[in-house]
């Protein structure tokens, strides 16, 4: 099957319970509605045998299943369609819940694709977030999904609205790991972008490492260039790069999806407790089974809320107003330093210290340029003097050292650090 889709997740494909679809060496599992709007759908290939996992009383919720029993390691799939404008209270609502508390229950590896038509920053950065996006994401945070998408949008913009992240995948733990996600960037006669999914034993979800880069060793390295030599902006460029390559080095990344700093072991408890006693209301729909699993997701609740707010505690008091930034998000994210460990701070340069350096290097060196002749003279306001090299190290200081550099790799991070003369 080389080169070929074995599976395709389909949502809105417009279908008639009586209506025929063909397609060579495909079979399609579906749902449909009667009046042939929305629906959902999974296209199979031939070479697959599978099973249909259907999914009753969800509406407005449309979903379809299959499970591969043959042709494929053991596998479900899930396509998913939730229609825009549908407030997430009430009825919406708890078809959520009992949609993902039914997939909670199933055994084996799950992947899960749909038009959610949610918009939430988890996946859409850009976004604002709206109700049903919030409660997607609050059912998704302590499930055993993992969210594949990257935040490259999937659904492309119109004449009325900007491009969005309303296709979502997700999947869990040992399917997460060996997926690439890819948004194709070709339209097929809709606004929404098709999503590949290529599944290997070797493919990781978040790379197992990154470059960094050195800025004290990129500045180091610069600092050594004597400008005299250099001939063109060409050679200065080169130089520049290389020495940001020269300062590169490799670590292993620790971020995850949907990282839990909190995660504790009580909760990991209070999660099972919570799933054993959705499994026991499913086997038995009795008042009693229905109390207990209401108990068990609220002391889970109550647990999750408790954890969260005692890390933010320990977070706020860890830090003050002088720790940077750059590594308070790092904490945050998990790839620097625990809460624990003290907060490395950087050397500050005071006012006077920068007035002695100008003044030993540069004192009764700058001369007024003499202003070219003109008729206009408004027109020559404000260039009567040279730049200053304080405005040029003022601009500089305003720069944020950890924004991101341009083609030329040289963040404000290192001009900071370069010499004065390099600087200027």
């Amino acid at each position: 099957m080389e080169n070929a889709i074995g599976v395709a997740l389909l949502q809105e494909i417009w279908l008639k319970k009586e209506e025929t679809f063909r397609l060579a060496h495909y079979r399609l599992a579906s749902f449909r509605r009667n009046q042939g709007f929305g629906g959902v759908g999974i296209l199979v290939h031939e070479t697959l045998a599978f099973e249909t996992i259907e999914f009753e009383d969800l509406l407005p919720i449309e979903a379809i299943g299959i499970k591969i029993t043959r042709g494929f390691s053991p596998l479900k799939l899930i396509s998913v369609y939730i229609p825009p404008g549908q407030t997430p209270i009430g009825e919406t609502r708890r078809k959520m819940q009992e949609f993902f508390e039914t997939l909670e229950l199933m055994e084996g590896e799950i992947i899960v694709g749909g038009d959610f038509n949610s918009h939430h920053q988890s996946w859409d950065p850009g976004s604002i977030n709206c109700p049903k996006g919030n409660t997607l994401n609050s059912i998704l945070e302590p499930s055993k999904f993992i969210l594949l998408n990257d935040g490259t949008p999937t659904c492309m913009s119109t004449v009325s609205r900007n491009s969005t992240v309303i296709d979502l995948t997700l999947g869990t733990a040992g399917i997460a790991t060996k997926s690439r996600w890819e948004v194709i960037p070709q339209e097929f006669g809709s606004n929404h972008l098709s999503i590949i999914i290529n599944i290997g034993s070797e493919i990781p979800v978040v790379p197992g490492k990154i470059k960094r880069v050195n800025k004290d060793r990129a500045a180091e390295l610069i600092n050594q260039l004597k400008p005299q030599y250099i001939y063109n902006p060409e050679e200065m460029q080169a130089i520049f790069e290389d020495s940001v390559e020269k300062a590169s080095f490799i670590v292993k990344d620790k971020k995850g999806n949907f990282l839990k700093r909190w995660w504790s072991q009580e909760i990991n408890a209070a999660y099972t407790q919570k799933r054993e006693m959705l499994r026991d209301y499913n086997r038995s729909k009795t008042i009693t089974n229905l109390l207990k699993l209401q108990k068990a997701r609220a002391n889970l609740k109550r647990l999750i809320r408790k954890a969260k707010r005692a890390y933010c505690q320990e977070l706020s008091e860890a830090v003050d107003e002088e720790t940077p930034t750059r590594q308070l998000w790092n904490i945050i994210k998990g790839i620097d330093t625990a809460l624990t460990q003290p907060v490395s701070r950087k050397p500050e340069i005071t006012q006077e210290d920068a007035q002695r350096f100008l003044a030993h290097y540069y004192d009764n060196k700058m001369k007024s340029v003499r202003k070219p002749h003109t008729d206009t003279l408004t027109e020559w306001k404000g260039y009567e003097m040279a730049l200053q090299v304080e405005e040029i190290l003022g601009a500089l200081r305003k720069r944020k050292a950890y924004s991101a550099p341009g083609e030329d790799g040289m963040s404000y991070g290192i001009l900071k650090n370069l010499r004065l003369d390099m600087q200027i």
